[in-house]
């Protein structure tokens, strides 16, 4: 489950989440990672419409508003505000804002995740075998040509061989 969150956490935070979020902020952050480089959190959706501001306070600009139901990484938590990474942004949330996004749709959410990669397996191993067929095609093409090329070029020596007999029988019987 704590891979499946990784997944859903990264294709949120790479603007995967709430397309009508509005604009993209200028300024963008990053975000302290663990050793592996996996961003670290919990995902928390939006309970009521709530706003993303630049810093931890009620007058701090507003970045992006987010409507009830919109998902968040949440990274951390300050004076009753979560710290969401959003779309590459550090913004900040009302904590009493958000819940937990793990309940019960973990198990569908999992379910999902595994159809996911599993219609991706099956993507991948069809674009290697329609590689592999048309490496095919390309090898069976220059065969072809190769043995178009023998062909005539046998021909073409039989020609000039006969041609050559046939001058060398002519002259023999003048001679005659």
């Amino acid at each position: 489950m704590a891979t499946v969150g990784l997944l859903v956490a990264a294709a949120l935070a790479f603007g995967c989440g709430n397309a009508d979020a509005g604009p993209e902020p200028e300024n963008t952050e990053q975000e302290s990672m663990d050793g592996t480089g996996i961003l670290q959190g919990n995902l928390m959706t939006a309970a009521e419409d709530t706003q993303g501001r630049a810093e931890p306070d009620e007058k701090a600009d507003v970045v992006m508003e987010f409507p009830a139901g919109s998902s968040f990484l949440v990274t951390g938590e300050e004076n009753g505000w979560s710290r969401i990474f959003y779309q590459g942004q550090t913004l900040f949330v009302p904590h009493q804002d958000l819940t937990d996004a793990s309940g019960d749709g973990g198990t569908e959410l999992d379910e999902e995740l595994r159809n996911s990669a599993e219609e991706g397996a099956v993507f991948i191993s069809s674009l290697e075998k329609q590689r592999g067929a048309a490496q095919q095609a390309r090898i069976w093409k220059i065969v072809i040509i190769v043995l178009v090329a023998a062909v005539f070029v046998t021909g073409l020596i039989s020609t000039l061989k006969k041609d050559k007999v046939d001058k060398k029988g002519q002259k023999d019987r003048k001679q005659n």
